[in-house]
């Protein structure tokens, strides 16, 4: 051969090589645009209206599908598209659905074991495992133990909504025993349970009250407040002093004041009534207020015990009792109305807000023209008798008055700040933040740290 025929040989040869190299990239490239058309399209899914019939299925199918291409390629991406079906199936209930597209993928989740607790595809494969019913609901929420936290919530979620007779019975066996608290992963369950099914969790977390940390408590009244009947359980808790009542706070209280409903919500309304009184509507000046008070608080603003008792003395003692010195004209202050620190300055700041039904004040207009408000003790045919500031008694004749109305604010008067400095309000505040028990002094939930002077 000469050397034209063996460069032309060359040549043809590099061609060849050339087209077999563009063949194999084409492929490639069409099948991650597949994917990455797939991806794109279960992406965009809940942007649009939600699918119904065979087109739910066919969306997890494709999701499942995605998954299994970049199992091993890309598991990150792959644990994500799972982990948004998932999560879109439990929310809209469509359980049944996904179970079929993730039964073609229960090969790869069958080794969920092997998978390194910090592989991301190991709580989605937990969480197929579970959807599939290849595992128990004990089995997955035991495993999720080690998982993050974000994953444990879902992991929660799926076990509830694929058998959440076991998630309760589970609860019920490690709550309420004699351990002096819930550790983390329980407390963790039950707050999702509390928040998926609130009606069922009621009496249950409400049972486990003692033993819950206190940032629980506010998530699970978040949670139980929802619903008539959960919240009619909490009150009734609340009735019974197994649970303080600051940790309700009024907005919780004011959406179930006047909503109409069935003989369970008048129930609920009626309890309120009775442990609350009259809740007002929130009043946006002194809202913003109580906001200001409560960031100086936590910004380095203090005050001293013994100045605000002095404070207490000269400002608040003429209406309220506390520890037996002063007047019960007000609420007797000792256990009540400061239950927590956010509740102790949105009542000095905003009394309005919530008005116990013994203490809202009647106004008298008498026949001379006089005008006194005082809480109502006592009423005849002929006569009634007001209980003023400094705890008074005074007696009008029902032929003195000329009108009477009950009044929907409080006796105690807003701006009570403007009689004070600011400083002088931070003093009571941390006079009212400390409670005696017995022989100590403990200061109440929810104070910054350094603001009651030492």
């Amino acid at each position: 051969m000469n050397q034209i025929d063996r460069i032309a040989s060359q040549d043809t040869n590099t061609q060849m090589r050339a087209i077999e190299v563009t063949k194999v990239f084409l492929c490639r490239c069409s099948a991650w645009c597949g994917v990455v058309l797939l991806l794109f399209g279960f992406l965009i899914a809940p942007s649009v209206a939600v699918p119904v019939d065979g087109k739910t299925e066919a969306r997890y199918q494709s999701a499942t599908r995605v998954a299994k291409l970049l199992w091993n390629a890309n598991p990150e991406s792959a644990a994500k598209t799972l982990e948004k079906a998932i999560e879109q199936a439990v929310t809209r209930g469509q359980i049944n659905d996904i179970r079929k597209a993730l039964a073609t993928i229960a090969d790869l989740t069958a080794s969920w074991k092997t998978l390194p607790a910090d592989d991301p595809r190991r709580s989605v494969a937990i969480n197929t495992r579970l959807l599939l019913r290849e595992l128990t609901i004990a089995e997955g929420l035991r495993s999720a133990r080690e998982l993050p936290a974000g994953d444990r919530s879902l992991l929660a979620r799926v076990a509830i909504a694929v058998d959440k007779e076991s998630v309760i019975s589970l609860l019920r066996s490690k709550i309420g025993g004699a351990s002096s608290e819930i550790n983390g992963w329980t407390e963790e369950l039950l707050l999702t349970a509390a928040n998926e099914i609130p009606m069922e969790m009621a009496k249950l977390s409400t049972s486990a009250w003692s033993q819950l940390s206190e940032d629980a408590r506010g998530k699970l009244v978040v949670s139980l407040s929802r619903t008539a009947g959960s919240m009619l359980v909490l009150v009734q808790k609340i009735e019974a002093g197994d649970v303080s009542k600051s940790v309700v706070n009024p907005n919780q209280l004011l959406k179930w004041q006047d909503v109409p409903g069935d003989q369970e919500i008048q129930s609920l309304q009626k309890a309120i009534r009775r442990i609350w009184g009259q809740i007002g509507e929130s009043n946006a000046e002194r809202q913003k207020l109580v906001a200001t008070i409560m960031s100086k608080a936590k910004n380095g603003a203090h005050g001293s015990e013994a100045r605000g008792r002095q404070v207490f003395t000269r400002v608040c003692s003429q209406c309220h009792k506390l520890d037996g010195k002063g007047y019960d004209v007000g609420p007797e202050i000792t256990n009540n109305g400061r239950g927590n620190f956010s509740q102790l300055v949105s009542n000095i700041l905003d009394p309005s807000l919530v008005i116990g039904e013994a203490f809202q004040s009647t106004t008298v207009l008498t026949v001379d023209g006089n005008v006194v408000s005082g809480i109502l003790v006592g009423e005849t045919e002929d006569f009634i008798r007001l209980k003023i500031q400094g705890g008074k008694i005074v007696e009008f004749s029902v032929d003195d008055i000329d009108a009477r109305k009950r009044a929907s604010k409080s006796l105690m008067p807003e701006g009570l700040e403007k009689q004070m400095t600011e400083q002088e309000l931070f003093d009571l505040l941390a006079f009212l933040s400390i409670v005696q028990k017995g022989d100590t002094e403990e200061v109440i939930p929810g104070v910054p740290q350094g603001f009651v002077e030492q």
